[in-house]
């Protein structure tokens, strides 16, 4: 029997050491390749990390800027509706006056001229002229009652040449003192 003084016990020994001894080499390689491995991925991991980091900063800024530009914005559109309402009650203002100016124009123009005084001997130097006469310059004073149309038979002559020559006449607003020009026959 083989004791483990024996020679021959001694060379099992050094092959079991030296198979123990690749195995703790080839296991002492694997580790380090692992923990480079490792080594590598928690580097990927904290690049990663950096970049997420960076990129949260960057959209923290962007939206905060956005907010800024958001709340400008609201600000200057209030403003802009603001000045806009007030124009457009100037405007409304002025529209209304523009019309109350028009119509009271337009009621002056659809009364006519203001009737003319005759001319009185102390005036004008021209003789006086009653209602319902015709002076020299051929002008008519009308009188109560009168209309164009009366007014035309009265001198002979056409109701449409008697509205030629006063085109400012209005028939249905005639007045006692308004002067009309009476054409000739």
């Amino acid at each position: 029997m083989d004791t483990p003084s024996s020679p021959k016990s001694g060379s099992y020994l050094g092959i079991v050491v030296g198979i123990l001894a690749v195995v703790a080499v080839v296991l002492a390689a694997v580790a380090l390749s692992k923990a480079s491995a490792l080594s590598k991925v928690q580097k990927d991991v904290a690049d990663m990390a950096l970049r997420v980091d960076q990129v949260e900063a960057s959209t923290k800024r962007v939206s905060d800027d956005a907010s800024k530009n958001l709340a400008n914005l609201r600000a200057t559109l209030e403003r802009n509706f603001e000045q806009i309402s007030t124009e457009f009650a100037n405007l409304r203002t002025q529209i209304n006056k523009v019309t109350l100016d028009t119509k009271e124009m337009m009621d002056r123009a659809a009364a006519g001229p203001a009737p003319k005084p005759a001319a009185n001997g102390g005036g004008s130097g021209g003789p006086t002229v009653a209602p319902g006469t015709l002076a020299e310059d051929g002008t008519y004073v009308i009188k109560g009652g009168d209309t164009l149309g009366k007014v035309a038979s009265q001198f002979g002559v056409s109701l449409a040449d008697l509205q030629a020559a006063n085109p400012g006449v209005d028939s249905r607003k005639l007045r006692v003192g308004q002067k009309i020009v009476i054409p000739k026959p």
